[in-house]
Formats: C-alpha cells, structure tokens, sequence
C-alpha cells in the first residue's frame, strides 16, 4: 500500500486543514491527529494485494484508487485480499500503532447480492483470513446489508452496531477515527454512526495487513463489494 496526496473532503466535510478541522470541529474530535510531527498519509491500493479464492470461482478487479471482489453463485465461495500497509512504522516497516490517533476512511458500496449468508469484512491486522477480528485489529463486518465495526484491542472483540442497512448499487463513505486511547468513532457519510469507549486497541501491530475478505455462504447467490478511495492517516508506530 503506497503513500499518497488524497483529500479527504468528501468523508470530513471540509478541506484537509488543521485550522478548518478545528474551526469546524470545535469539540476536538479530529484536532488530536494533527498535534505535532510525523503524520503520515497512505493512499491504500490493492494493486500489489496477495489474493486468495475459496470454494472455487471468485474475482477480483483492482484499479489505481480501489478494487472489487466478487463470488459466484456456487455456495461456500470466498475471496480475500491483502496488502501489507508500509511505511507507517519505525524499525519495522509494517508496523502500525493504535494506541495514537488515526484516520481510515474509503467508500463501500454493495453492488450485487442480496444474501442473508454473506458476511464481507475490511480490516487492519496481521492475519490475512476470512473472519471476524481474533487478535489486534480494528475494521467494519458487513452481514448481508446490515453495517458493524468492530475492534480487538490483543484480549476482547467488541462489535458496534452501526445502525446502518445498506442499499444495493449505493456507495457509502465510511470513516474510522481514534484517538488511540479513549474511544474509536464510526462515520457514515460524515454522520457519527457510533462510538466505542471500551476494549480500544492502543498497542503496536506487526506486519500490519489491510485485508478486504467477501464470502457468500450457504447461499448459491454472487455477492460483490466494491471498496475504493482508502486512505489512512497516522501517526508514525
């Protein structure tokens, strides 16, 4: 995943400015991230990702500022893709640190699969499997249409009800912000969907994967999503 200049205007609501962020955010949600140095922004692409298909057929089609993924209408197919996320550690490349502030935002959309057996995740952590956070992690769990986030802070998984039914053929920008210490907030199309005050992440991940992972379970129905414009902002680990 490579570093890069992507604004990120359409998930805040406004210009990528420290004195607009707090002007326009007087409670401070965003103002942690940008206090002192070594702030780092990554534009996070799969064009590099380590694909994996499950069960048979399964696609894949990755661009510039995103990718998708798809199932076949065969039961129990799964498609997983993974990038290593470098450059945002010292010492170790591949090194992320949750317990300072960060920024993940991308757009999602559910674009096929009206499926009450698929389950899609995004998430940042070591493993590259299918499957709901077992370990340090933090990320989204899609059940169907029906939008979660979810955490691991290395002992407890928490998962957040978004209170979010998606559409079909709708793109939705997601963010995800943490201070690193005391809470993890979930945006969906700049509205504040939930906030999670316990069992937050706050040590350093090694060989730190972005992992994008759809499956369309018992059902015999292709099921897609389509994950683009990531970017993540953070401090060095």
């Amino acid at each position: 995943m490579s570093k890069g200049n992507v604004g990120v205007d359409r998930y805040l609501g406004h210009s990528l400015d420290i004195d607009a962020h707090i002007a326009a955010d007087p409670f401070g949600h965003f103002a942690a991230l940008f206090v002192g140095t070594n702030l780092v922004f990554h534009h996070l692409t799969w064009d590099r990702a380590l694909l994996t298909a499950v069960g048979g057929y399964a696609d894949m089609n990755r661009a510039f500022n995103g990718m998708y993924q798809a199932t076949g209408d065969t039961a129990n197919q799964q498609h997983r893709a993974s990038n290593l996320i470098q450059g945002a550690g010292r010492g170790g490349a591949e090194r992320f640190n949750f317990g300072k502030p960060y920024i993940l935002a991308f757009t999602y959309n559910r674009s096929m699969g009206d499926n009450a057996n698929g389950v899609a995740f995004l998430q940042l952590k070591t493993a590259t499997t299918h499957g709901i956070l077992a370990a340090l992690g933090v990320g989204i769990r899609v059940d169907n249409l029906t939008l979660y986030g979810e955490a691991h802070d290395g002992t407890t998984y928490t998962s957040t009800n978004l209170n979010t039914t998606l559409s079909l053929n709708q793109e939705y920008d997601i963010l995800i912000y943490s201070d690193g210490d005391a809470f993890i907030k979930w945006y969906i199309d700049g509205v504040l969907k939930a906030t999670q005050t316990a069992n937050i992440p706050k040590t350093v991940l090694s060989n730190a994967n972005g992992v994008a992972t759809i499956d369309n379970g018992a059902s015999a129905i292709d099921t897609k999503h389509q994950i683009t414009d990531m970017l993540l902002i953070c401090k060095k680990a």
